[in-house]
């Protein structure tokens, strides 16, 4: 899981979102062409929303990047700035981390290792972010 993982995920999403304009212009154009065009664009839009779905999703424990993401800024919230202050106060982390129900049965380094990688996922977008504005 990367942040370009993460990037064509959402370059997915947006596909995915704009392949029903061919569907509007078959139902303005009724023909078997444009039927065709419209069936085309959204199958190959949902293979590959399907495809980036599955480079984003942990192959184990079944979590996205986005959850991961997530995580992260609610670990950020609730005043656990890195890995060493979750260390330190370990029993509040994994109150957080049961409060996520997709983690509910992790240990304690298996929500690390999400936190941290929801962390360096965000630090890439936010500094690739930053470089493009």
């Amino acid at each position: 899981m990367t942040a370009k993982n993460v990037k064509m995920w959402y370059g997915s999403v947006v596909l995915m979102c704009l392949s029903v304009i061919p569907f509007f212009y078959f139902m303005a154009n009724l023909k078997i062409s444009t039927l065709l065009l419209s069936v085309v664009c959204i199958a190959v839009t949902a293979g590959f929303y399907i495809y980036t779905t599955k480079r984003i999703t942990h192959p184990q424990d079944k979590y996205t990047a986005l959850q991961a993401m997530k995580f992260a800024e609610q670990c950020r919230k609730a005043g656990f700035r890195n890995s060493t202050v979750c260390k330190d106060r370990k029993e509040e982390f994994m109150q957080l981390v049961s409060s996520n129900e997709f983690m509910k049965d992790f240990d304690f380094q298996k929500a690390l290792g999400v936190y941290q990688l929801g962390n360096q996922l965000q630090r890439e977008l936010k500094i690739n972010k930053e470089a493009k504005g």
